[in-house]
């Protein structure tokens, strides 16, 4: 359920909930209210950060129509920094980051550029394949991957014993959680071991 959608007083209180933490932290810029366009279509968005998480030796693969095989390498960085301007452009910036002209300038700025040992495609090059049906279909899996594992919302953390922590508030519990169910070393609580963690 989209709050603001379905629950508007929700959506309200999660932007205003949202920008007094970052706010705390030092962050300042994050809207106390969404912007005229939200909820976007985060689809293509969500395919290119997809395919980028494969590796850019995959990315180039695809972009020469050979055989992609997955291997993040040391495209980490990059894909690191085209989700942060993702946000950045929805959130900050009050972009539509459902528009391809949108992901094709960040693409091009982020990871067109960017050191990775090959030469990535553009941003024009990257909308279209990542509406090809092999990414389309490795995005779809990956999403019921996370279903399979009971995940439902980011940011979610799982730990060694698949106890899942869904929310950036519940980090620290996560956190201290890891350590010490690893000295104890026994399942405690709301388990997502059932099923492998999904790729990002």
């Amino acid at each position: 359920m989209l709050p603001g959608v379905q629950v508007p007083a929700k959506g309200k209180y999660m932007f205003h909930d949202v920008h007094r933490t970052l706010s705390l932290l030092g962050c300042p810029g994050f809207p106390a209210r969404p912007h005229t366009n939200w909820p976007p279509n985060t689809v293509l968005a969500g395919r290119m950060a997809w395919m980028l998480a494969q590796g850019p030796s995959y990315v180039c693969a695809l972009n020469s129509s050979g055989e992609p095989s997955p291997k993040l390498e040391q495209g980490a960085q990059v894909l690191a920094e085209f989700v942060w301007r993702v946000f950045e452009a929805e959130f900050i910036g009050g972009e539509d980051i459902g528009s391809p002209r949108v992901l094709e300038r960040l693409w091009n700025v982020y990871v067109a550029k960017a050191d990775v040992g090959s030469e990535m495609p553009n941003g024009e090059r990257a909308v279209e394949l990542a509406n090809t049906s092999v990414v389309k279909n490795g995005y779809r899996d990956n999403t019921q991957a996370a279903i399979a594992c009971k995940l439902f919302g980011a940011p979610s953390f799982t730990t060694d014993d698949g106890d899942m922590y869904w929310g950036n508030d519940h980090l620290l519990e996560a956190m201290a959680h890891h350590k010490v169910r690893s000295l104890l070393d026994q399942p405690l609580g709301y388990c997502t071991k059932s099923a492998p963690s999904p790729k990002i």
